[in-house]
């Protein structure tokens, strides 16, 4: 996960929690796969494979 930030003059980032251990390796790559094609513009090539061999 990521811990809370606070930047001085601007809004704070609340913290966000690790998946590591929620999430298969398939959801992360339906995930990753989501975010590339709706908001990267990348193709949706992740595969569980992959996620495992970055874990």
């Amino acid at each position: 996960g990521i811990d809370e930030q606070k930047f001085a003059g601007v809004e704070n980032m609340q913290r966000m929690p690790g998946f590591a251990r929620t999430l298969s390796d398939d959801e992360v790559a339906q995930l990753a796969n989501y975010l590339r094609a709706t908001w990267g513009g990348q193709p949706a090539s992740v595969t569980p494979a992959d996620v495992k061999a970055m874990r």
